[in-house]
């Protein structure tokens, strides 16, 4: 795993927890499963609370600025129960708050089925008018765990888009999932919050190693970011929504 770094500043969130953003070498398939055993090896890799792993990257082998999520619950029980949860957040400008704010964005997926996009408006969360998301989960075993488990793959397929854009790191970042059998939740943080900003992790800043045989068009995607710091966030169109309370 890479560990050179830029040093970023992280404006809000929890700092005690923070990472690097990794940026792929291996294409991440969304399929609910690991395609091959080094898919997320190239990924930020952290551990849930309750037993779990989560990781993040990205992706930028399309042309495009994918954001690959990965959530493993181990404690969770194997039933397909319409009340699991699997959780994204992302503050995408590292502001903070204890309610989400229009730069804040979940990504649920209810039941091992729905996939909602939300925006945050101040107060709440409202869903979003415009959803794509990609999404797999199923039942399987992974380089991390033999026992059969949920391994549920989420990826923003343009973070420089208008449906979930994303600046440059500082980012704050949570990702969780809720075992209706046990009613627990697993996340990073620890004991953080879906609706509060300020108890999210902090993607602090992305990894400068670059891996050998890397492309001279990648090592120019890395100083252009750098070179503008920030992208633009552009407002989605929401409708209103009540959610769950974390």
């Amino acid at each position: 795993m890479a560990t050179g770094s830029i040093v970023g500043i992280a404006s809000a969130g929890n700092s005690s927890y923070s990472m690097l953003e990794y940026w792929a070498t291996v294409p991440a398939t969304i399929d609910g499963k690991w395609t091959s055993t080094s898919e997320w090896t190239d990924a930020y890799i952290g551990p849930l609370s309750n037993n779990g792993i989560f990781a993040y990257k990205m992706d930028t082998t399309t042309g495009a600025y994918q954001m690959d999520f990965l959530i493993e619950p181990f404690f969770a029980g194997t039933n397909n129960n319409p009340g699991d949860i699997a959780q994204v957040c992302i503050d995408a400008t590292n502001d903070g708050g204890t309610a989400p704010k229009s730069d804040d964005y979940k990504i649920e997926i209810v039941g091992h089925t729905n996939c909602t996009l939300y925006q945050g408006n101040g107060s709440g969360w409202v869903k979003a008018s415009t959803n794509n998301m990609v999404w797999k989960d199923s039942l399987t075993t992974s380089p991390k765990g033999n026992q059969t488990h949920w391994v549920i793959e989420i990826q923003n397929p343009d973070k420089t888009g208008t449906v979930l854009p994303v600046g440059a790191p500082p980012n704050g970042l949570r990702e969780a999932y809720y075992d209706a059998a046990t009613s627990k939740w697993s996340d990073w943080p620890p004991n953080s919050n879906g609706n509060s900003p300020d108890t999210w992790g902090v993607i602090s800043n992305y990894s400068t190693e670059i891996p050998e045989g890397l492309s001279i068009a990648f090592i120019a995607v890395l100083s252009t970011i750098a070179a503008v710091g920030a992208l633009a966030l552009h407002k989605i169109k929401t409708s209103t929504y009540f959610g769950k309370s974390r």
